[in-house]
């Protein structure tokens, strides 16, 4: 059989593996802990709406966002992962989060205070169409998305010492 110049080549095609690249190269539960840190990351950057609410803690709560979406999508979901960059970052990252966690947890803690000293009987209704709804509904919401973010970040922290260690022990060149 003699090709002519004008057909075009044969093209052999592979059937493509069963399973997502990002499943295949970490396994489920790693794929799933880079999407929690993904999407914290990305609520802590959109503490940028409500940074004249939280203040320092915002600013934290922005850095520590930002680092957290380049560690996943920047140095671990790319072609050749790079761990031991993703290891550093990991490791300003969850402090970041934590001290961002413990601002607004007692941000938050100092309001309700104020609140309750200003109560004059036994319920207390805070509108939230008032000033100090709104800010006591952020510092609840902020806390709380630092939390979730703290752990995340910890358990890729956990991973990411995890895989270094694996590819120092079998001597990776990808390391």
């Amino acid at each position: 059989m003699s090709l002519t110049p004008d057909a075009p080549p044969t093209l052999n095609y592979r059937q493509p593996h069963p399973l997502p690249v990002s499943e295949l190269r970490f396994g489920r539960a790693s794929t799933l802990l880079i999407l929690a840190n993904t999407l914290s990351g990305a609520a802590m950057v959109l503490s940028i709406f409500f940074i004249d609410r939280l203040g320092l803690a915002g600013w934290l709560m922005i850095a520590s966002g930002s680092l957290l979406i380049y560690i996943t999508m920047g140095t671990l979901t790319i072609d050749t992962p790079k761990f031991k960059r993703a290891a550093v970052l990991a490791t300003v990252a969850f402090p970041l989060a934590a001290a961002s966690l413990v601002l607004n947890w007692n941000a938050a803690r100092d309001l309700e205070r104020l609140i309750l000293s200003n109560a004059t009987g036994s319920y207390v209704i805070v509108y939230f169409e008032t000033g100090t709804g709104k800010q006591l509904t952020t510092l609840l919401l902020a806390w709380k998305i630092c939390a979730a973010a703290t752990l995340a970040s910890a358990a890729l922290l956990a991973l990411i010492i995890a895989r270094l260690y694996h590819l120092y022990r079998h001597r990776h060149p990808a390391i």
